[in-house]
C-alpha cells in the first residue's frame, strides 16, 4: 500500500479514459484505495488462431520433435514418447513414456 498516494476517483477514471482502452470500470477496494480492470483496445494477438491444431504447435520436450494426437494421448513421430490428456489438458512435463501407445 502507498498512503498519501492515492488520488481521487474522479482524476483516476480521467486518467483511466485517456487511455487507449475499449472498457473500464472502477470499484472500491480499501478504504482508501480503488482498484481498476480495464481492458485494452486492438486484436489480440497471443495465442493460436481459432481452428488451429495444437499438434501443429507442440513439440516433444525429449527431443524437439513433431507430436501427433492419437485417442488418449500425443505422441512423438520421432522418439516415441507419449504426452497423456487429462481433462482437457496435454501434460507433457515428466511423461515421456517412451513406446507406450
Amino acid at each position: 500500500l502507498l498512503p498519501g498516494r492515492a488520488i481521487p476517483r474522479p482524476e483516476f477514471e480521467r486518467v483511466l479514459a485517456g487511455q487507449p482502452l475499449s472498457d473500464y470500470r472502477v470499484q472500491r477496494w480499501q478504504v482508501n484505495y480503488d482498484q481498476a480492470f480495464a481492458r485494452k483496445q486492438g486484436e489480440r494477438v497471443v495465442g493460436a488462431r481459432p481452428g488451429t491444431d495444437l499438434a501443429s504447435l507442440l513439440r516433444c520436450p525429449a527431443c524437439g520433435g513433431a507430436v501427433e494426437r492419437g485417442g488418449t494421448a500425443y505422441s512423438c513421430q520421432e522418439c516415441r514418447a507419449t504426452y497423456p490428456i487429462r481433462e482437457g489438458m496435454v501434460l507433457l512435463a515428466g511423461h515421456d513414456d517412451r513406446g507406450a501407445s
